[in-house]
C-alpha cells in the first residue's frame, strides 16, 4: 500500500501543475482575447466615427444642397408671380383700353347729338336774346311815342279848344287825308281852297267827270270834338 500511494502522488503534483499551466494559458488567452477585442472594439468606434462624420457632411452637403433647391423654388415661384402678375396688369389694360375705345365709339353718337344740341341751345339763346333786344327797342319806341301822343293830344287840345281858325286847319287837314285814303289824288280828284265863281272859297272842290264838282267845307266844332274824346 505505501508503494501505491507514492505512485500516486507524483500523479496528483503533476495533475496540479497542469491546472496551474491551463489557468496561466486561460488567462493569457482571456487577456489575448480582451486585448483583441478591445482593439476591435476601437477599430470599430473609430469606424463608426468616421462613419459619422461622413454621414454628418453628407448631410449638411444634402441641406445645403436643400436650402440651394428651396432658394431655386423660392426665386422660381416668385418670378413666375412676378411674370403672372405683369401678364395680368398687361391683359388688364389691353382690356381697359379695348373697353374704353368700344365705350367711345358708343358714345360718339351721343356726344354728337349732346354738341348738336348744346349749338342749338346757344343758337336758341342768341335769337331769344336779340328777340328780347328788339322787344327792349320796340317797347321803348312806344313809349316814346306814346308819350310824343300824348304830347301832341295835349298841344291838339290846347289848339282846337283855344282858336275857332286852328280848328278849321284841322278839320281841313282830316278832310284831305280821307279823300286820299280814298284813293283821290290832289288836283287830279280834288283841290282844296280854290275860289269858286261867286267869289266864295270852300274848303275843297272834289271833280267830277264832264267839269262837274262837289264844293266840300269841313268843320270841326268844339262840341264834336268834345263828344270824340
Amino acid at each position: 500500500m505505501t508503494n501505491t500511494h507514492q505512485r500516486q502522488q507524483p500523479f496528483g503534483e503533476e495533475c496540479t501543475m497542469i491546472s496551474g499551466m491551463d489557468f496561466i494559458i486561460g488567462l493569457l488567452a482571456f487577456t489575448t482575447g480582451l486585448s483583441v477585442g478591445w482593439l476591435l472594439a476601437q477599430r470599430k468606434s473609430s469606424a463608426t466615427k468616421e462613419e459619422l462624420i461622413a454621414l454628418k457632411a453628407q448631410a449638411v452637403e444634402r441641406e445645403k444642397a436643400t436650402e440651394g433647391k428651396d432658394a431655386f423654388v423660392q426665386q422660381s415661384l416668385e418670378a413666375m408671380n412676378d411674370k403672372f402678375e405683369n401678364l395680368a396688369n398687361a391683359a388688364l389694360r389691353a382690356n381697359n383700353k379695348q373697353f374704353l375705345e368700344n365705350t367711345d365709339l358708343k358714345l360718339q353718337p351721343l356726344n354728337a347729338a349732346h354738341k348738336e344740341l348744346l349749338k342749338e341751345v346757344r343758337d336758341l339763346e342768341k335769337l331769344r336774346a336779340e328777340a328780347y333786344g328788339r322787344l327792349d327797342e320796340q317797347l321803348a319806341a312806344m313809349q316814346t311815342g306814346s308819350a310824343k301822343m300824348l304830347e301832341s293830344s295835349e298841344e291838339m287840345k290846347n289848339l282846337l279848344t283855344g282858336s275857332s281858325q286852328a280848328r278849321g286847319n284841322w278839320g281841313e287837314l282830316l278832310l284831305e287825308r280821307v279823300v286820299e285814303f280814298a284813293g283821290m289824288q290832289k288836283h287830279v280828284n280834288f283841290k282844296v281852297q280854290k275860289q269858286v265863281s261867286d267869289g266864295s272859297r270852300p274848303d275843297m272842290i272834289i271833280l267830277l267827270p264832264g267839269e262837274g264838282a262837289i264844293p266840300v267845307d269841313s268843320k270841326c266844332p268844339l262840341t264834336s270834338f268834345a263828344k270824340a274824346k
